[in-house]
């Protein structure tokens, strides 16, 4: 860590009130050194994404004051945090799905006035043979001729790193930037982070997992409720001491009896082939059965199939053959609805994309997928708005959802109680006997993902049957009964949890099978 007396950022006495009056930040302090890498910790909701949107120039603050290497900036776009080498790398991508990975890591350059006429006349070769420099170094591998929106988002992600690396900046902000990385990948990431730090650039890396901030960084921060409540050298730091910290109280991870005996067959699949939107096999003939009272993890890297055999169990997706079978009924080719019927409900991967209408608001984001019931209906197929409203009510209770009210618009919802309104919309839901849940932790906090995991096991002990899709092996080993590994379409093998371990099921999602 540089030791000089001016810090390289510093950040002074900030504060953010949005227009409708929330407080979102109330006199933080916060610096950054060269050559350092800071960890910025906190609970969805603290603080820590608007703080850095204030220094990437995204937002502007209501107080305060930046300052970098002595001289007192004033944000009013990224651009202008740009040219003094400060950049941000999402947690929800700034892709456009239509342009390639090249166009989209060269777009938005500074002193471009037209995008389109930097498209039309930039040597792009020149910038190809940049960007393979930058892949070399990095190791962050990506088809650059491909549509972003053709990709996994686990490629989006290295775009989206490669597309921050590519401006040349001093300081990069990544924002959850593992959500969607293998075990590999984040040790990748955390080499190319350390690679920065050795050429006096420094990072800021907000994360929700204690393991992660304390092997990568030099030291600290946690913000709780818009203030800095904590900072320490990670040296000095405990996931214990931090998580008091993010929390303010003794946390405890929820307890998970020992697995045990499964009840009857729920969900039988088998030898099932799904296409890819490209026309080839995403799934070749799968075959696998979940039981009762049991969690039934697939793991694998983003892109092996996984996303297409969800949506073919879902009805999201057409199978092209074998048989999907729930509670005894085929259900084949079934629309979501007809399975809903069946007693099949599914929290995605994507909040955003596929389980909220971000501009709704609670109440209404209550019903999706569920308006055509008779409960919720009147004559001439009006809306029972004092129905709906009970239930939005009861969810916000049950499913502890933190908001001003049922009306306040999803997109102002912290993840956390964005992902527990969802969570509350399917698991309310009657005649739930199987759960389909794709990442449910992804992006979450600790608070949040203790309590996603809560859920999840009492449902468990209720005797329902949870199909888990998940890339992070910590969770994986915690919560499932049995492992399935998908590498190219395939399933490579399927483990009992209490006969393997994190090594193995990695090598396997390799597509190392010993």
């Amino acid at each position: 860590m540089n030791d000089s007396i001016t810090p390289f950022i510093s950040m002074m006495s900030i504060g953010k009130i949005y227009p409708d009056g929330t407080t979102a930040l109330t006199d933080v302090h916060f610096k950054v050194e060269r050559g350092e890498i800071v960890g910025l910790l906190g609970e969805n909701g603290a603080g820590k994404t608007t703080l850095m949107k204030i220094l990437s120039g995204l937002l502007q603050p209501t107080s305060g004051k930046i300052i970098i290497n002595g001289e007192s900036v004033n944000f009013k776009n990224p651009i202008d945090a740009l040219s003094r080498g400060i950049g941000i790398v999402h947690q929800h991508f700034a892709l456009v799905p239509i342009y390639s990975v090249l166009e989209n890591i060269i777009l938005g350059q500074e002193g471009v006035k037209n995008s389109i006429d930097l498209l039309s006349s930039l040597k792009l070769e020149r910038a190809r043979e940049k960007i393979h420099k930058l892949i070399e170094i990095t190791g962050l591998e990506v088809p650059l001729d491909a549509p972003v929106g053709s990709l996994s988002l686990g490629i989006q992600q290295r775009v989206e790193i490669l597309k921050v690396l590519y401006r040349g900046i001093d300081v990069l902000i990544l924002d959850e930037p593992t959500s969607f990385l293998t075990p590999q990948e984040v040790k990748e990431l955390f080499q190319i982070m350390k690679n920065l730090k050795k050429d006096n650039k420094s990072v800021i890396f907000i994360t929700h997992k204690l393991k992660e901030v304390l092997e990568a960084t030099d030291r600290i921060v946690v913000l709780r409720n818009g203030s800095v409540v904590g900072e320490t050298l990670t040296s000095k730091a405990s996931p214990e001491s931090l998580a008091l910290m993010m929390v303010g109280r003794e946390f405890q991870p929820p307890k998970i009896e020992e697995k045990g005996f499964a009840g009857k067959d729920l969900l039988k699949v088998d030898r099932l082939t799904v296409k890819s939107d490209f026309d080839t096999l995403a799934v070749k003939e799968i075959s696998f059965d979940l039981k009762e009272g049991e969690i039934f993890a697939v793991a694998g890297v983003e892109g092996n199939g996984q996303a297409e055999l969800v949506e073919a169990l879902t009805g999201l997706r057409k199978a092209e053959s074998g048989k999907i079978s729930v509670g005894g009924f085929e259900v084949t080719n079934k629309n979501p609805i007809e399975l809903f019927r069946a007693g099949m409900v599914h929290i995605p991967a994507d909040r955003h994309k596929h389980g909220l209408v971000l501009d709704f608001s609670i109440a209404e984001n209550s019903i999706l997928g569920r308006q055509w019931e008779p409960d919720f209906l009147l004559t001439f197929s009006r809306l029972n708005l004092p129905r709906i409203r009970e239930l939005a009510s009861r969810i916000m209770k049950e499913f502890n959802v933190i908001a001003p009210s049922i009306d306040t618009v999803a997109k102002s919802l912290s993840g956390g109680n964005q992902q527990r309104l969802i969570v509350g919309r399917e698991l309310s839901k009657r005649n739930v006997k199987l759960i389909i849940a794709v990442h449910p932790t992804r992006g979450l906090d600790i608070a949040s993902t203790f309590y996603m995991h809560e859920v999840l096991i009492k449902m468990k002990t209720a005797g329902k049957g949870i199909l888990l899709v998940s890339a992070d092996l910590d969770e994986i080993m915690e919560l499932s009964d049995r492992i399935a590994v998908i590498y190219e379409g395939k399933f490579l093998d399927i483990k009992r949890t209490s006969e393997t371990t994190k090594e193995e099921i990695g090598l396997l999602m390799g597509g190392i099978n010993q």
